[in-house]
């Protein structure tokens, strides 16, 4: 399954779309996934949040799917794309700037995962740091897509 959404996909697309269309990436899953909007203490994030966070990442990286230019969609995709990045960076740079404790446990579900061997992690671990991974190379090709040739 993780492999289908590392991969343009019309259906994800067409998700992808109503998401900005709402505006739900942006203004309700990015503060849920940042620990802004929920009821937990970020320097304590519980475990059984996992879940939430994956189903989240999943998300976004269904969203921040890299873009062909032939897409029907390219314009407002590329648009909301550059939108959440801002968002992303202004989010997590608030975060940071206020309460730079709580950076850590935003990146602890990966980090546990990563500090494992290789060789010593289950699918779930190894799931966890592809969708990271997944998700950091969308960000950066959000703003640094190539330019088209001619």
């Amino acid at each position: 399954r993780l492999r289908e959404i590392k991969e343009e996909n019309e259906d994800y697309r067409d998700y992808s779309i109503k998401l900005l269309k709402f505006n739900v990436v942006n203004s309700k899953l990015l503060p849920i996934f940042i620990c802004k909007e929920c009821d937990c203490d970020v320097t304590t994030r519980m475990p059984e949040n996992a879940p939430l966070e994956i189903a989240i990442l999943k998300i976004f990286i269904c969203y921040t799917l890299p873009l062909t230019k032939d897409a029907t969609c390219y314009g407002n995709m590329r648009q909301g794309q550059l939108k959440f990045l801002d968002a992303f960076i202004q989010q997590v740079g608030l975060f940071l700037y206020f309460e730079i404790e709580a950076f850590l446990p935003l990146v602890e579900l990966a980090s546990e995962s990563i500090a494992i061997d290789v060789n010593e992690r289950n699918n779930q671990q190894n799931q966890i740091v592809e969708l990271y991974l997944n998700f950091l190379r969308n960000l950066l090709y959000i703003r640094n897509e190539p330019k088209a040739k001619g």
